[in-house]
């Protein structure tokens, strides 16, 4: 291996994706252990099986919700580290940090589960919210700063796409305020930023040239 193609290799760091992909990984099989299989008698009649599940159904929510909000933000992560052709350790750390939200994810997930009107478990489940996008801004403006942007990039779309990251922030403060009196309200309004993100995503170009 030539000295160039070692140092293309080691700051592209395939690791990190490895790591990012394996906490992802874990995080959404996580999400499934919320949803048990209810405890009947021998004798059950199937309209107790359904009064049972009926009962279930804010759990079966959340874990949709919370799916979907993780699988999300994987694909937003694999949409940016595709442009990225160096990772320094600040990159690494922010990563890291980005992470650590990620697996707190089931937490609140499990709260809401067992607790669908508590507005502490509603506030719990927003706080990612409004972390993540703080995060992801931070580490795409730092490989910008930094350079550690493929040429290929277009750097419009890219700057465009950066401040929609940003306004998500005081949009997504909105529901995490309202919870503290109207958990139920803000849960509707989660629902309705994630549907729109997972909409938006589909919308980002960012190579040059890529077909709309």
């Amino acid at each position: 291996m030539d000295h160039k193609n070692f140092l293309e290799k080691f700051y592209k760091n395939e690791r990190v994706e490895m790591l990012s992909d394996g906490v992802f990984a874990i995080v959404v099989t996580l999400l499934i252990l919320e949803l048990r299989v209810p405890q009947l008698s021998e004798s059950h009649s199937p309209d107790a099986l359904w009064i049972e599940l009926l009962k279930m159904k804010s759990k079966f929510i959340s874990f949709i919700l919370s799916f979907l909000f993780v699988i999300n933000l994987w694909f937003s992560h694999n949409v940016l580290f595709r442009v990225f052709v160096r990772v320094d350790n600040v990159m690494l750390w922010l990563n890291n940090l980005f992470l650590l939200v990620v697996c707190f994810v089931p937490f609140p997930t499990g709260l809401i589960g067992e607790y669908p009107d508590s507005s502490v478990a509603m506030i719990l489940f927003g706080i990612p919210w409004v972390l993540i996008p703080v995060l992801v801004y931070s580490l795409g403006t730092y490989a910008m700063k930094k350079k550690h942007l493929s040429p290929l990039v277009d750097m419009k779309r890219y700057n465009e796409n950066s401040k929609a990251v940003l306004s998500f922030i005081p949009i997504a403060i909105i529901p995490l305020l309202i919870s503290l009196k109207y958990p139920e309200v803000s849960f509707v309004i989660y629902m309705i930023l994630l549907v729109a993100g997972i909409v938006l995503g589909f919308r980002v170009r960012l190579i040059k040239g890529e077909i709309e």
